[in-house]
């Protein structure tokens, strides 16, 4: 590497060898077979006998500069027919990676052979080559169908109407931010995530592609795989795609910032005004009849969140004379799939209080007690099968509580470098009672990890049929989504139209 400094945000730069060295032939690709040495130099299938060895260092100036020669057009060639595809949907050679004798003759040679002839006469200039290509008349005309021209030329070889084409994936998030007036435009610098829990908002071309662990997201919405060659990127409409749209976090934030944007109190107003912000026109006169009784049928405020999943999560303490739950507060925070105190651990308030899928940490005092509360949704009797773990090998163990809101404490164990079984008999309970799962940390909260997996089963009749079964770490789950007004669901419903997503 290069030994000049520079500035750590900067690539690291190559520096050839004062004198490199010419590299033997491996026989059979066997590197202790060496056969003759192969001097650096162009091809000598393309150049013929008059090829000579590089002169000027590696090579690598010289090699490009032959590659990017008027006397190799097929670079230029290439390079204008994959401009073309992503500008129109379809190059002019169908195949973009295939040039030879197996690829089928483009019916628009010329248009092709002109354009790079064009391309290469203006000094390589992207700008120039794509201001060429969208002023053209192939490119603005309209994607209508006519019947008699699909009759003949169904593929549209002839190029007789535009192609109406999906967004690709980058495409699509940008017009997504953009809408919302949340896309950062500023240029350059690292690479950011976009498919955790807080997404960065710059644009997608700065997204970080892990080539051993390309997220779902991307795979999702047919983004090219990193690690092989693709010419073209496939084009799949799965269900996958759709759920995306309809209940990622994503799509939401984008839903209510658009709405944030709209500062009308007319509702006919607010309506044309959306539909500017997200299909830059108004609304027509059924959209906005459509629309309007939409907002103006319906309850505007964000509908109650459905009790789908009975579990809380929270910290508290607990009376031992009276065996009485005192206390509960929710844990604030949700982070990596754990509840805890705040954005870092230890919490300068909480300790070390959290609950995940499997277990937890309890506080560091009897006033922050970890709790794990499950409220019971139908009347019957219930049973409650569990398993504590102590895994470490240090400190004072950790104590397990079963309380109930109703007829209070049902059990107490401690678990000291070791597994032990919390099971309860038969607990009667009404809809909307709590059982509470307590964890403490006795007198020392060092090394007081825990792995606490509990089972609940609700059963009715003589027999004890049970009815529903309610676990632990099956249940666990962070925070609900907050759900979306009529509004955000009226820009979300604009954010995920075809005109939107769609290039007519």
């Amino acid at each position: 590497s290069c030994d000049e400094k520079q500035d750590d945000d900067l690539p690291l730069r190559l520096v050839d060898k004062p004198n490199p060295q010419e590299v033997g032939i491996f026989l059979r690709g066997n590197p202790g077979s060496r056969g003759e040495r192969a001097p650096r130099q162009y091809l000598s299938f393309f150049a013929g006998e008059q090829t000579e060895p590089f002169k000027q260092g590696s090579g690598r100036r010289e090699l490009a500069e032959r590659i990017a020669s008027r006397d190799n057009p097929l670079t230029a060639r290439v390079f204008v027919n994959r401009v073309w595809g992503h500008l129109l949907g379809n190059g002019l050679v169908r195949t973009p990676s295939d040039f030879g004798l197996r690829s089928e003759t483009p019916v628009h040679r010329d248009v092709l052979d002109h354009l790079a002839v064009d391309f290469m006469e203006g000094n390589w200039s992207i700008k120039r080559l794509i201001r060429r290509i969208v002023m053209s008349s192939a490119y603005r005309q309209s994607s209508v169908i006519r019947a008699e021209a699909v009759e003949r030329d169904p593929e549209n070889l002839l190029l007789w109407r535009a192609e109406r084409r999906r967004l690709d994936f980058e495409a699509m998030r940008d017009s997504i931010l953009t809408a919302s007036d949340q896309l950062d435009r500023t240029v350059g610098g690292e690479s950011v995530q976009i498919a955790n829990e807080s997404p960065s908002k710059r644009r997608t071309l700065y997204a970080f592609i892990d080539r051993q662990n390309l997220p779902g997201l991307f795979r999702t919405f047919d983004f090219a795989s990193p690690d092989t060659h693709s010419p073209e990127r496939p084009e799949t409409v799965v269900p996958q795609q759709a759920l995306y749209l309809m209940n990622n976090g994503f799509v939401h934030d984008a839903a209510q910032a658009v709405v944030g944007r709209v500062d009308d109190t007319d509702v006919r107003q607010r309506v044309n005004q959306l539909y500017r912000l997200v299909l830059a026109r108004d609304a027509m006169i059924d959209e906005l009849q459509l629309a309007t009784s939409f907002i103006e049928s319906g309850d505007n405020t964000s509908p109650d969140i459905p009790i789908g999943n009975p579990w809380q999560f929270g910290y508290g303490s607990f009376n031992a004379e009276s065996e009485q739950l005192v206390s509960f507060h929710l844990l604030p925070h949700f982070v990596e799939n754990t509840w805890q105190g705040g954005a870092q651990r230890p919490d300068p308030v909480l300790g070390w209080a959290m609950l995940n899928a499997s277990g937890g940490h309890p506080g560091n005092d009897q006033q922050h007690i970890s709790i794990r509360r499950w409220y019971a949704q139908a009347d019957g009797s219930v049973t409650v099968r569990g398993r504590l773990e102590h895994p470490s090998e240090n400190g004072d163990g950790v104590r397990a509580r079963i309380v109930s809101s109703r007829d209070g404490l049902q059990g107490e164990w401690i678990a000291q470098h070791k597994t032990i079984e919390t099971n309860t008999s038969t607990l009667a309970v009404k809809r909307g009672d709590t059982l509470d799962f307590l964890a403490d940390c006795r007198d020392n909260p060092n090394h007081d990890s825990f792995q606490w997996r509990v089972t609940i089963r609700q059963s009715e009749g003589s027999e004890g049929t049970t009815t529903a079964d309610w676990k632990s770490e099956r249940d666990f789950q962070g925070p609900h989504a907050k759900p979306l007004g009529a509004w955000e669901r009226l820009a979300q419903t604009l954010l995920l139209t075809n005109e939107f997503l769609f290039l007519d």
